[in-house]
């Protein structure tokens, strides 16, 4: 499972799943790769941010759907756990909704709700730049959660729609793990113990993600595996054992950011080389058992933990 991948946004752009010039996340790559499931984010570039951010949404969401229709042998959407494993024995990949900088509700936490019900069910509340949900971490803010973005928390977990803290301030994450009621998710973002990258997770962070009963989506991103950006594959398996040491295999999972950023790390450029990493964590010690939660079922455990907790959350108390 790859917990998050800008794939819409290359849609956007006029690429194809079809042909891998176009895109990190081609259909070739996908078979090659050997992946079950993957996440497709919806994310609103600066120039649409202010205006027009529900209309390029909707235009997104119907690249996606065009996508889904026309390749519907090899693709289908999950918007359950149960689904994923459906597709899987089906023989299809799992395309997960998501959203990363919540530009599409256009501040309204009611918006949530209508996003929902196309199959949207992760969201990062912003992105680079400060949200009416949310600050950012490349502002400086102090606010973390706004008032509005309490909300926002609040209505996703009631509907079973995870909160991603990717690209949070860390006062905004401190406020998301304060108020959760569900698994907190970190779609892609690594060790700063590790890269001392301010977008990476601090040690407090991943304990208290792990805690929560959420993951930790490895970003592979090179500047958030080494600074500098000089990353290899050893150092996406480097912070895998860090996160490890620090919290137990159970919170870690395959972030990647494919087609949101220009390349991956030598060895690891695209999804078609993840065998690669799966090689190289087994060399490492890992067990072909923690190998197998860190590519999926940690995910799906932490997911289906999400959907119990809306179902408790939205049934009334017993009459005393």
């Amino acid at each position: 499972m790859l917990m998050h991948t800008d794939l819409p946004y290359r849609l956007m752009k006029g690429g194809s799943v079809d042909d891998e010039r176009d895109m990190h996340l081609s259909l070739p790559r996908v078979r090659k790769g050997g992946i079950g499931a993957f996440a497709a984010a919806l994310f609103v570039d600066d120039k649409h941010r202010k205006q027009g951010a529900a209309a390029y949404c909707k235009r997104a969401t119907r690249r996606i759907d065009d996508m889904l229709k026309q390749h519907e042998r090899e693709l289908a959407p999950a918007l359950r756990v149960e689904d994923f494993e459906k597709n899987w024995r089906a023989g299809r990949t799992s395309v997960l909704r998501t959203i990363e900088g919540s530009w599409c509700f256009q501040g309204r936490v009611d918006a949530i709700d209508e996003y929902y019900a196309i199959g949207v069910r992760m969201v990062g509340l912003t992105w680079q730049g400060d949200h009416d949900f949310a600050t950012s971490w490349t502002d400086g803010s102090a606010t973390g959660l706004t008032a509005a973005g309490r909300l926002a928390v609040d209505r996703m977990n009631r509907l079973g729609v995870a909160v991603d803290v990717s690209h949070m301030s860390d006062r905004a994450i401190d406020d998301v793990l304060a108020s959760a009621r569900a698994p907190v998710f970190a779609s892609h973002s690594n060790a700063r113990g590790i890269c001392g990258h301010l977008r990476n997770l601090t040690d407090d962070h991943l304990r208290r993600i792990a805690a929560s009963g959420g993951v930790i989506g490895i970003s592979l991103y090179p500047l958030h595996l080494r600074m500098g950006g000089n990353a290899t594959v050893d150092d996406v398996v480097a912070h895998v054992r860090y996160i490890r040491d620090l919290v137990g295999v159970g919170a870690i999972s395959l972030g990647s950011d494919f087609d949101g950023i220009e390349r991956g790390p030598k060895g690891l450029e695209t999804p078609a080389e993840l065998p690669v990493l799966r090689r190289a964590m087994l060399d490492a010690g890992f067990s072909e058992t923690d190998v197998a939660a860190m590519f999926g079922g940690n995910f799906l455990r932490a997911m289906l933990e999400v959907e119990r907790r809306a179902r408790e959350l939205s049934t009334p108390p017993e009459p005393r």
